[in-house]
């Protein structure tokens, strides 16, 4: 994004700037619109220690998916590195929802940001018994995340079927009654909006758009697939596009405010999504490669706002939140 200095348009300091990037999900307040998303910061501690990260510019950490009872997860390899992008076929390896409960989630007490647990699983069933599990421990999480479109599990993912989506989203929801509810989206165009509206109808409070596309690469030598799994989720700037034209969908579709998350690593990705009409952005795969990208990306966003202030004739730049949606196509 272009730079410029807040100070030259009646903003006292830099803190001052950054108080525009404040959003929300329903009744759950944003600080700034960065969130990480699930799969990428494991249990919510494993950045502490990195040079460079700053949990100051996160506003939520998706953890990495739970189900009901722990899993191996796919067999290796399970990560392969792709031009503009990463496969990865974790096939939802975690601890399982009991020692998330007594070990994981206690240990975040002190986090500066909300923390939102993503429940998964192979059935509509074992999403629901995770979710239930949780639900006797609401204080220790501010949302949880339905992951209905894991790209990693054998067999078609539960959000492409209507009938499961709504069923599971209605009877946590039921359970969740003051927690944030978001739903995690297959990102399937021909699907993705009428999959929208069925989660808004069933109670959702946001949605996540989308999760990462099915892919596969293959060792030309040995004529097999590189990945343990054969296939994997591909994720990084490659699906950006495809992602950006996702959010706009579902946008259209739903009243329901939404998470960007695809391919998102700089501020200009970042406001072309809350423009498309996204209310938040998740960061994920650009966290491998650069600790500081949240700062950088809420960094860029109040340059820009303040540039575009500038371009507009404006005194004051003009929150984000008054970006979200106002995409005008073309013709």
């Amino acid at each position: 994004m272009a730079s410029n200095n807040p100070q030259n348009v009646d903003f006292d300091d830099r803190a001052e700037a950054l108080s525009l990037l404040k959003t929300s999900l329903g009744s759950m307040e944003l600080k700034t619109p960065i969130m990480i998303a699930s799969g990428t910061f494991g249990y919510g501690n494993e950045y502490d220690r990195i040079e460079g990260f700053c949990m100051d510019a996160v506003a939520a950490i998706a953890l990495k998916g739970i189900t009901s009872k722990p899993r191996q997860g796919n067999p290796t390899p399970r990560i392969f590195e792709t031009p503009c992008g990463m496969l990865n076929s974790i096939g939802l390896s975690n601890v399982g929802v009991e020692v998330l409960i007594n070990e994981k989630l206690p240990a975040l007490a002190d986090k500066k940001a909300h923390v939102i647990v993503n429940v998964g699983g192979e059935t509509p069933d074992d999403i629901i018994d995770a979710a239930r599990a949780l639900s006797y421990h609401k204080r220790l999480f501010s949302a949880i995340e339905i992951n209905i479109s894991c790209p990693n599990l054998q067999g078609t993912p539960i959000g492409q079927d209507f009938h499961a989506t709504r069923r599971v989203v209605t009877v946590i929801r039921q359970m969740y009654r003051r927690n944030t509810v978001i739903v995690k989206l297959v990102p399937n165009l021909s699907l993705i909006s009428e999959m929208a509206v069925v989660c808004e109808e069933a109670g959702a409070d946001a949605l996540t758009v989308a999760n990462s596309f099915p892919g596969m690469a293959i060792d030309v030598f040995e004529r097999k697939p590189i990945l343990g799994a054969n296939f994997g989720g591909l994720s990084g700037p490659a699906i950006k596009p495809l992602s950006l034209l996702l959010v706009h969908r579902v946008r259209r579709a739903v009243s329901l405010p939404i998470i960007a998350s695809g391919g998102i690593s700089c501020a200009r990705d970042a406001v072309e999504f809350i423009i498309a009409g996204a209310s938040a952005i998740s960061v994920g795969t650009a966290l491998f490669y650069d600790a500081r990208v949240c700062s950088r990306i809420n960094e860029g966003i109040v340059d820009f706002l303040f540039e575009d202030a500038k371009r507009r004739g404006l005194t004051c730049p003009l929150p984000l939140r008054d970006y979200i949606g106002t995409l005008t196509l073309n013709g």
